[in-house]
């Protein structure tokens, strides 16, 4: 007897599956070729407007060439030449770095053998993150409540904030939101609630919540983090799972920090970032901007970047490896952390980490010779000149 009987038509239905999944094979085999056709065809509009020549002043048939190196020789869409400035930098030395995972030949590998797309929403919906999170014992911040636009999300978020005691904030996020989007703080002012944006500040009457959101606490930072800014200052720290299980590779970190009234510390936000040292865990000499604009002191307090000490280095480390070690079938992540006087927490897990971003502010990944056997391992290096260091 079996589980399953076969039906009259399951030679039929055989035949139908496996064309289809033929046809699936197919589809994933042109797809990354399609993909990187449309690429070049955008070589262009990223010379002409992916590059802010006030800035990069060599020749621009030299950087022409070097567009082209980058998109035949290493085989990427070269939309980290500005940002990483590469125009700066020898050219062998380009080889290090990575580049972007969304790049044709580069997503095609990721799919293969990092991650499975089926496992994003683990970590892209927050309610669903934070519930696997907190059953495996990380610390996080707390989470009070989940407000949803059909329901009466002004009284919810009212009750939540008359939970807290004076001073206290609340911060409200989209469950499924990226980039610093779909943040707002909630806060009493007197007998009244209000919402804030940045700048912008509203009576909760007025809010109006037009996409599911969690309501978490608004962390307290370390007094020593707070200097450079009142925002929340955090941490993304990437790691990935060795491909034989055995333990959990650095990839790249940096450290982001808030700029004026902003409420989050997101680059695209108008943040700023700077490297973290793998090993002593202190900051880089500078501090990159969205548009590769370079700062050695916070430009609000004035803070130096330069040697500071990240507290509780060595237990961030170790959380990120734990975490890694936990979603042991995601074997890339990008873990955000927010150090407070107690250590560090983790405040949400990114499960597709563009390297070609952090590479901006942290420097070159495959210069570190684990990450390089790491990857080579997995076999994520679609160029021979990469695959040959």
């Amino acid at each position: 007897m079996n589980l399953i009987e076969k039906s009259a038509s399951g030679k039929v239905d055989a035949i139908y599956t496996k064309a289809i999944a033929s046809a699936s094979q197919l589809g994933g085999t042109l797809t990354p070729h399609l993909r990187r056709f449309i690429r070049f065809l955008a070589l262009p509009y990223y010379f002409f407007c992916g590059i802010d020549w006030r800035i990069c002043r060599k020749n621009k048939l030299a950087v022409c060439l070097d567009l082209l190196y980058i998109f035949f020789v290493l085989k990427h869409y070269p939309d980290h030449y500005f940002y990483c400035r590469l125009w700066e930098k020898k050219r062998e030395e380009w080889k290090y770095y990575f580049g972007s995972i969304y790049d044709a030949y580069q997503r095609r590998q990721f799919k293969k053998f990092i991650y499975s797309r089926e496992n994003f929403v683990l970590f892209a919906n927050k309610q669903i993150c934070y519930q696997l999170c907190h059953d495996a014992g990380f610390p996080l911040p707390a989470q009070f409540a989940t407000l949803y636009p059909h329901e009466d999300y002004r009284s919810g978020l009212a009750a939540c904030v008359a939970q807290m005691p004076p001073g206290e904030r609340l911060i409200v996020k989209a469950v499924d939101g990226m980039g610093g989007k779909g943040i707002v703080v909630a806060f009493r002012d007197g007998d009244r609630i209000k919402v804030r944006r940045n700048e912008e500040v509203c009576d909760l009457s007025e809010f109006e919540l037009n996409h599911p959101a969690v309501v978490q606490q608004y962390v307290r930072q370390h007094h020593l983090v707070q200097q450079f800014s009142i925002t929340t200052n955090t941490i993304r720290l990437s790691t990935m799972l060795k491909s034989d299980y055995s333990g959990v590779v650095l990839v790249c970190a940096i450290m982001r920090f808030g700029v004026g009234g902003s409420v989050v510390d997101n680059l695209c936000s108008g943040g700023l970032a700077v490297g973290v040292d793998l090993v002593t865990g202190r900051l880089g000499e500078f501090a990159v901007g969205f548009a590769a604009t370079l700062h050695a002191r916070h430009p609000d307090s004035g803070m130096p970047f330069k040697d500071f000490q990240v507290p509780y280095w060595p237990e961030v480390v170790d959380l990120a490896k734990r975490v890694q070690q936990h979603f042991h079938y995601h074997k890339l992540l990008g873990l955000d952390f927010c150090i407070t006087e107690e250590g560090p927490l983790l405040i949400e897990i990114n499960e597709e980490q563009d390297l070609g971003g952090t590479e901006m502010v942290y420097g070159p990944v495959l210069k570190n010779r684990e990450v390089l056997e790491q990857f080579k391992a997995y076999n994520l290096l679609v160029s021979r000149v990469q695959q040959t260091m």
